[in-house]
């Protein structure tokens, strides 16, 4: 057996996590938690100032629904799933024994008050509500204040994801530059292009086997290899023919996809 593997067999015996309360309510924690769930977890409590999507959480996980953070049962783990801004100041109202980790790509462990067990536990993927997903090749990103406290949440993630790795703040935030990229962006551009579909009454459809052919290629090829279209072939006619097609808004978002291109490519 990998010593890698047997150490965190070992670790995994000795101090697991076993118990955890999720604080926040919304797709990361519904997914989260469910796998955690799923994967031998006991998520003891839910909060959000959401009441209702803590109540509906808390439903689907067999927990119960807390009204404040200082009414947080004896966990080993207290996972905040709540938006980047929100971090520092729920953080405030969490007594200062218990252990915490969130699931931010960019807020900085160092920028938040100092606990002796503080952590990142972050997941880098799209989380829909109501869309199941599968995280056992889903990269999770750790980082702690402590050694000791990423480990243990490094075994955590080990129950739920093949692909768990330590990576600094620095490195974390460069990396959901990245994630904004290939997902936010990629998912805009579909959007507009649907947008322009309907507005010329066609059928979106249509252009679902060609997305998936997209990303499917990237699996087997660099992005740099797998470009094509006009603009990679300096095609300037068909450019200047699709932007008098488009409304002024996507126009605009087009060319200057398409200038980067035509530099990429240097035609």
């Amino acid at each position: 057996m990998d010593l890698f593997v047997l150490r965190f067999k070992l670790f995994d015996m000795q101090q697991a996590i076993k118990t955890v309360a999720l604080v926040g309510a919304g797709n990361v924690a519904s997914h989260l938690g469910e796998h955690l769930r799923n994967a031998g977890i006991e998520i003891r409590s839910c909060w959000s100032r959401d009441v209702e999507n803590a109540r509906l959480l808390a439903k689907q996980l067999g927990s119960v629904v807390l009204d404040d953070l200082h009414q947080l049962p004896l966990v080993d783990l207290v996972l905040l799933c709540v938006s980047d801004d929100a971090i520092a100041s729920v953080l405030q109202n969490i007594p200062s024994e218990f252990n915490i980790a969130y699931t931010s790509g960019s807020v900085e462990l160092s920028s938040l008050p100092s606990r002796e067990k503080l952590g990142v536990f972050y997941p880098l993927q799209t989380f829909t509500k109501g869309k199941r997903m599968d995280l056992s090749m889903v990269p999770i990103l750790i980082e702690s204040t402590n050694e000791t406290w990423g480990n243990e949440l490094h075994a955590l993630a080990r129950k739920v994801s093949s692909q768990v790795h330590f990576t600094s703040s620095d490195q974390r935030k460069l990396i959901h530059v990245g994630a904004v990229m290939v997902n936010n962006f990629t998912n805009h551009l579909a959007f507009l292009a649907q947008q322009f579909f309907e507005s010329k009454q066609l059928d979106f459809d249509l252009l679902k086997p060609l997305l998936t052919e997209t990303i499917q290629k990237l699996h087997t090829m660099s992005p740099f290899d797998a470009q094509t279209g006009p603009a990679r072939r300096g095609d300037f006619s068909i450019l200047d023919q699709h932007k008098k097609m488009l409304g002024d808004k996507t126009s605009v978002i087009y060319e200057v996809m398409s200038n980067s291109i035509l530099e990429t490519y240097k035609k």
